[in-house]
């Protein structure tokens, strides 16, 4: 009994001056990892990727209990350290995007807001990564400290990126607002969350007659929204300031079997737009209109049947070949051009 006892209590004692020298190990794998960044050849660059990337994996693996915390407060360290290669630098910011928490919001902030562009566009990525409030608060502080309107733009793409529900009202805001770049990026935040309620919100905005400046962008955002109703996306098909808005606009109302599909289509065949018109021939065709294409196309001067031909053959040259036939009937033979 008694030397059951010594062996267990040998044991403990071993494992108790193991500890403290395996903790040291450990993070003096991660300064070695560091250090070999420094290293001019490539091929021991390359392994010091690996090993970080692998240390960040092992170290926050779902059995280490609060292992991304500890990783996180650990990168940050290295971060800050003069001497620590601005290659590994880069390195640990992409790790700190896949497992950074709050902690390391505020040191992305000011990375985003220093002078080096390449280190700002790594710690915006950060930043639209990292969960939790502190990293929407410092990505919205970043919007509204930055000047310059490229940079600005990033910041408010990173802050569309984070996919966050709650920023609805910030952007639905941000559509009214007098800052160009605010109001079109508002669009394109709103049109990322893919939900219905950012559409319905996107076609509000759309129907309030918007300012000139994003007219076109929220145009095209709204025609791809599965909400927008079929009397924008009339509005669109009749009056749109796009021909590629008014073309999907006409697409959708033809093909969801719209009352007012005939007209649409005669409208698109006899106006001006030859894309527009191009489009309505197809759907008319595709949607088993063939006599109003017919009835259309007897008044096509052999001018109108060569570019809306060629507008077809772009896209399906089994229709404007067949279209071809027709157009002879009611064409002289240099029709046979296309």
């Amino acid at each position: 009994m008694k030397r059951t006892n010594r062996y267990f209590l040998f044991l403990l004692l071993a494992i108790g001056i193991q500890a403290p020298a395996w903790s040291m190990h450990h993070h003096y794998r991660l300064s070695d990892i560091v250090d070999r960044f420094e290293d001019a050849d490539p091929a021991v660059q390359y392994e010091a990727r690996r090993e970080l990337a692998t240390y960040v994996a092992n170290a926050t693996a779902p059995t280490e209990k609060g292992g991304a915390e500890k990783v996180t407060k650990e990168l940050l360290g290295y971060l800050s350290d003069r001497e620590v290669p601005e290659e590994a630098k880069k390195y640990i910011l992409r790790d700190l995007a896949r497992v950074g928490t709050e902690a390391a919001a505020e040191r992305m902030y000011r990375i985003v807001m220093g002078r080096d562009e390449e280190m700002a566009e790594l710690a915006r990525q950060a930043l639209s990564q990292i969960p939790g409030e502190k990293a929407t608060y410092y990505l919205k502080r970043a919007v509204d400290r930055t000047r310059d309107n490229a940079k600005r733009q990033l910041n408010i793409r990173a802050l569309a990126n984070r996919n966050d529900p709650e920023m609805l009202s910030f952007f639905t805001e941000g559509l009214s607002s007098s800052d160009e770049v605010m109001a079109k990026e508002s669009v394109y935040a709103l049109e990322r969350q893919h939900t219905a309620r950012a559409g319905h919100v996107l076609q509000d905005a759309y129907n309030r007659k918007p300012s000139k400046a994003i007219l076109l962008d929220l145009e095209r955002a709204v025609v791809a929204q599965a909400v927008t109703d079929d009397s924008t996306l009339l509005k669109i098909a009749t009056a749109g300031v796009d021909s590629a808005n008014k073309q999907a606009a006409l697409t959708r109302l033809v093909e969801s079997g719209h009352g007012n599909s005939d007209t649409l289509l005669e409208s698109a065949i006899t106006g001006s737009d030859v894309r527009l018109r191009a489009t309505a021939i197809h759907l008319a065709l595709e949607n088993g209109k063939q006599s109003l294409v017919e009835s259309q196309g007897k008044n096509f001067t052999v001018n109108d049947w060569l570019i809306v031909l060629a507008e077809l053959d772009a896209f399906d040259r089994v229709v404007a070949e067949n279209l071809a036939q027709q157009a002879l009937k009611h064409s002289d033979k240099s029709v046979r051009v296309t």
